[in-house]
């Protein structure tokens, strides 16, 4: 008796990472970064939050900008806090940018440096979206 065999499939090019059972349509999104602000410290942002009595989910710079200068911080590193945590550059900060600006200034008061960008685990979940690539 004959029996047919297929052949094997051929090897994946050298330098790829494609493995069996991978998606044929391309590479999956990469993982999850988790976000930088603990859900303790959300929880206590969102507090705050609140008492600024929002418009619409948003608080204007200028309802931020007591809370923010209770840090004691340079006015030109707060405004470097507000154009990182300001993600859709809409001039107001929704909760999640909130977190973001508290997280940075105390960052800063710890003696950290703010960074040039917003890196990818500091950026909410919600917000990722906007980061450039």
């Amino acid at each position: 008796r004959l029996a047919l065999k297929t052949p094997p499939p051929p090897p994946p090019p050298q330098g790829s990472s494609e493995q069996v059972g991978s998606n044929p349509y391309g590479a999956a999104p990469p993982p999850a970064v988790a976000w930088s602000v603990s859900p303790e410290d959300k929880a206590r942002y969102d507090e705050v939050f609140g008492t600024l009595a929002p418009a619409g989910g948003k608080a204007s710079g200028q309802t931020v900008r007591p809370i923010l200068e209770r840090s004691q911080l340079p006015v030109d590193v707060l405004r470097q806090v507000w154009n990182l945590s300001d993600i859709d550059r809409d001039g107001a900060l929704d909760a999640d940018e909130f977190a973001v600006a508290m997280h940075l200034t105390r960052e800063c008061t710890a003696g950290r440096s703010l960074p040039a960008t917003l890196p990818a685990d500091v950026c909410p979940p919600s917000k990722r979206h906007l980061l450039p690539s």
